[in-house]
């Protein structure tokens, strides 16, 4: 376990999406404009790099990682009971505020339409 993992998320996973789309220009760049390829791949190779070094300072840094933490088949189970536990939680009570709204209206008998902002169900005066 590292103790810098959460530092190292902030500071290059934030910038994954942007390092995709630089490298679907610069593939893009690369089969249909050969002249300018190079040109258009230079944001996606210093995005990359950033990521790359970023990553390599992180782990050359000394002692910051925990060797040997004991995490047996008990552990393991109980973290997957306690994760599944949180979202069962959530996912009950998400399903409980939903239940009181509705998209569509099909009071009397009418046709269906579809409401634009989402209005409690309840009788309106």
């Amino acid at each position: 376990m590292s103790h810098v993992s959460l530092l190292a998320n902030v500071v290059i996973a934030v910038f994954v999406p942007l390092a995709m789309l630089f490298t679907v220009i610069a593939g893009v760049a690369g089969t249909f404009l050969f002249a300018v390829a190079g040109w258009l791949s230079w944001p996606a190779t210093m995005l990359l790099t950033y990521m790359l070094d970023a990553a390599h300072v992180l782990a050359n840094i000394p002692h910051i990682f925990v060797e040997d933490i004991p995490f047996g088949l008990p552990s393991m189970i109980f973290s997957y009971v306690l994760v599944l536990g949180f979202n069962l939680l959530l996912y009950t009570r998400s399903k409980a505020s939903r239940h009181n709204y509705a998209i569509i209206n099909t009071e009397q008998g009418g046709p269906k339409r579809l409401r634009t902002e989402f209005l409690p169900t309840a009788e309106m005066h």
